[in-house]
């Protein structure tokens, strides 16, 4: 602002730019992404079965603990939950893999059924990693700029007597409408994008060991677009106003 000389018109532009801009790449975000991965009985169905659940004809008997998340990579290329989950019945430890458990006799896997310790896949789309840190690097600078011209025009339109005051007002109204109440809505968008929880017995809910990501991304990124957005409703209200003032000057 001070390379530019930027005014009171100059700072309002410049805040408009910004948030254009943040909007744009949280736009972007909602649709740029990994999709979770998938896991027979969490987001991926059993055979015969018409929705996704853990308990299934094939592993009915074994009396799995539900809540329980130790990932297994089947000989069929699905994820399982665990091995009880997976239906095995007998399992041996493989030297060869740092002492991975291996389990066989899996009644939910056709053919040859064995197991192995972890998830067969982390991530859907690991190419996409430094893409979207970029994305997101963007989103923040662009959104931090504004934060230095919003000052500068309370600076330049509230009287000099009244600036402390203003400054407090515009602290207090920052905490209220945007700390207080964006960290329960992120913590319900967190919660509600819950796929599979863990049974604990000292909690209500335990805690989530599966989230949709597609879910909590378009709800995370929409959440702070919609934030932008009445940001940027403010600023142009702010910008007829500063308008209508400078006419007021001139007549």
């Amino acid at each position: 602002m001070k390379r530019w000389k930027l005014k009171r018109k100059g700072a309002l532009i410049m805040c408009a730019i910004c948030l254009t801009v943040a909007s744009v790449g949280l736009l972007l975000l909602c649709f740029v992404g990994c999709d979770t991965i998938d896991i027979k009985g969490v987001t991926a169905t059993y055979s015969g079965q018409n929705h996704s659940a853990p308990i299934s004809d094939c592993n009915r008997q074994c009396s799995c603990e539900i809540g329980l998340f130790l990932p297994v990579c089947g000989s069929d290329g699905n994820t399982y939950l665990s091995s009880c989950f997976a239906g095995c019945k007998t399992n041996s430890k493989d030297v060869g893999r740092n002492n991975d458990q291996n389990y066989t006799n899996c009644a939910c896997i056709p053919g040859n059924s064995t197991v192995t310790s972890g998830a067969c896949e982390l991530s859907k789309c690991p190419h996409l990693l430094i893409p979207v840190v970029v994305l997101e690097a963007i989103v923040v600078f662009f959104g931090a700029m504004t934060t230095t011209p919003v000052m500068m025009i309370v600076f330049r339109t509230v009287p000099a007597e009244d600036k402390s005051a203003g400054i407090g007002v515009s602290a207090f109204m920052v905490r209220v409408a945007g700390f207080i109440p964006s960290r329960m809505i992120v913590a319900a968008i967190v919660d509600h994008t819950c796929l599979y929880w863990s049974d604990e017995m000292c909690a209500e809910n335990g805690y989530c060991k599966i989230y949709d990501n597609t879910a909590m991304r378009k709800l995370m990124f929409g959440f702070l677009f919609l934030i932008q957005l009445i940001s940027a409703v403010a600023i142009a209200l702010a910008f007829v106003f500063e308008r209508r003032e400078r006419r007021r000057i001139v007549i």
